[in-house]
């Protein structure tokens, strides 16, 4: 899968400056308030925005109030490509232009399930593989270098 020009990358989603910019836009865009959004308080002080997961803090999303914070089904696709010489398996959702997720150790793609769907309903086609060696991609005996996993991802 040879990816265009413009493609944009995520690093691991626990750690990623960029997915804190993903998460203010979604409280921009939902114009969620701390008090309308949340059951039971309001999420941490010092105006850190993030996407509300069940895990999170062990807050409850309201989603009766607000829809758009309701658990979804999955809409994502699984699929697989041949690439650099593995059986690779990714997720994809959405139409537009390309953002490829890759998930850090011991994560696989799953770790981006809250980021998928937000980023395909915003006009993107969203790729969150599982690296070499991870979950439902090959797991060869060498190859677990950073070089080879970029000519992985790239194709």
């Amino acid at each position: 899968m040879l990816l265009p020009e413009g493609t944009i990358y995520l690093g691991t989603p626990k750690h990623s400056s960029v997915v804190k910019v993903l998460e203010q836009v979604y409280y921009m865009e939902r114009e969620l308030s701390s008090e309308a959004a949340w059951e039971g308080g309001s999420p941490p002080a010092g105006g850190a925005a993030y996407i509300p997961t069940a895990e999170a803090e062990g807050l409850t999303p309201r989603s009766d109030k607000n829809p758009g914070m309701a658990t979804t089904t999955e809409t994502w696709q699984h699929r697989e490509i041949i690439t650099n010489g593995i059986r690779m398996h990714y997720v994809t959702q959405g139409e537009g232009p390309l953002i490829v997720l890759l998930h850090g150790f011991p994560e696989f793609w799953y770790s981006w399930r809250h980021q998928i769907p937000f980023l395909a309903e915003h006009g993107y086609t969203v790729v969150a593989p599982d690296l070499r060696g991870y979950n439902d991609t090959e797991k060869p005996h060498k190859g677990h270098d950073i070089p080879t996993l970029v000519r992985d991802v790239v194709g």
